[in-house]
C-alpha cells in the first residue's frame, strides 16, 4: 500500500513539474518564431548604435491577455515580421523579470512598444493592442 501511495505521489510530482516547465516562459517566442527577437536590452541598445538601426522594445507580461493577442495576431503577421526584421532591432522585455527597464522607459501597462533611435532617444510609443494594419500604419 505504501509503495502504491509513493508511486502516485511521484507521478503527480512529475506531471506537475512538466506543467510548470512548459509554462515557464521558454516558449514565449513560439507564436512569433519568424521574428528576430532579443531578450537582452543592453545588447540590443549597443547593437543599435553599432548598426545605426532603431530598437523596437516590446514590453510584455506573463498574464497579459492583450500581449498574447499582440504576439499571436500582430507580431505573427508576415508584413509586420518583415518590416520589423528589416528595419529594427526587436527586443522583448518582460516587465516582471525586468522592472527596472519598465520603470526607466515608463512602460506601466502592457503591451507597450517603444522605439528608440540609435542615439537612444525615444521616437515612438504605442500602448495597447493594435491589429497588424493599425500597427503598420502607425509606424
Amino acid at each position: 500500500m505504501n509503495k502504491y501511495i509513493l508511486g502516485m505521489i511521484a507521478i503527480i510530482i512529475i506531471l506537475g513539474l512538466g506543467v510548470f516547465l512548459s509554462s515557464s516562459g521558454e516558449v514565449e517566442s513560439e507564436s512569433i518564431s519568424d521574428l528576430n527577437i532579443s531578450t537582452n536590452l543592453t545588447q540590443s541598445l549597443n547593437d543599435s548604435e553599432k548598426l545605426n538601426k532603431p530598437v523596437m522594445i516590446f514590453f510584455t507580461s506573463d498574464s497579459c491577455y492583450y500581449c498574447d493577442e499582440f504576439k499571436d495576431k500582430t507580431l505573427s503577421d508576415d508584413r509586420v515580421v518583415s518590416k520589423i526584421n528589416n528595419e529594427y532591432i526587436f527586443v522583448s522585455v518582460n516587465i516582471k523579470n525586468d522592472p527596472q527597464s519598465a520603470q526607466e522607459f515608463e512602460a506601466y501597462s502592457t503591451p507597450t512598444i517603444v522605439i528608440l533611435n540609435p542615439e537612444g532617444d525615444e521616437t515612438f510609443r504605442l500602448v495597447g493592442y493594435k491589429s497588424p494594419d493599425e500597427f503598420l500604419s502607425s509606424l
